[in-house]
């Protein structure tokens, strides 16, 4: 099967790139636009970037692309901006607007007991809704790489999201919005 090489088109931003990780891509959206302009926008970045045409869209179910079922992908969408990951393992990626509101019992209830960063960690000027946006959105990308609902906190799903590998992404195309991506290695599979 030949590999097509991927390239970032005029209306995807490349936002990660690392070897060996997935590859992620920022796609602006008009605001305000319905979730099937999204999609249908999002459709479009895969085939100008992977040469994918057409994509599953099962509710619950990351997107697939049935021409290469070797593809992983998942996207995300908030306002503004939506994301696309494509990695050859399980990919997860998430984008939350700025700012967000953050309620402490239910952060705790979805992130756990601990979810606020240490002050030692956390810039000291930085406000709660960004730590709460940084933990929302990594763990949002690894539930959904580890095809996970969205539950109530527990030691037993926390030990489960642990063995996905996981990073925030920066640049000046995430201005506004708080994004994470978290992925499988190819050929591993997480110890449960």
């Amino acid at each position: 099967m030949e590999t097509r090489r991927l390239t970032p088109t005029r209306c995807a931003i490349a936002l990660w790139q690392a070897p060996g990780a997935p590859r992620v891509w920022g796609l602006p959206m008009p605001p305000g636009a319905p979730r099937e302009t999204v999609r249908a926008l999002a459709r479009t970045a895969l085939a100008d970037l992977l040469g994918v045409t057409t994509l599953t869209n099962q509710r619950g179910e990351p997107p697939r692309a049935p021409a290469r079922p070797d593809l992983h992908l998942s996207l995300s969408h908030a306002e503004g901006l939506s994301l696309l990951a494509c990695h050859d393992a399980p990919v997860g990626v998430d984008v939350q607007a700025l700012p967000v509101q953050a309620d402490a019992a239910t952060a705790a209830l979805f992130l756990g007991p601990n979810w606020l960063p240490t002050r030692s960690n956390q810039a000291p000027e930085a406000p709660i809704s960004i730590a709460f946006a940084t933990a929302w959105t990594q763990h949002e990308a690894r539930l959904k790489c580890a095809r996970e609902p969205l539950v109530e906190w527990s030691e037993a799903l926390a030990a489960r999201l642990v063995h996905y590998r996981c990073a925030p992404l920066h640049g000046a195309a995430l201005r506004g919005w708080c994004a994470a991506l978290a992925w499988q290695d190819s050929g591993t599979v997480p110890s449960l």
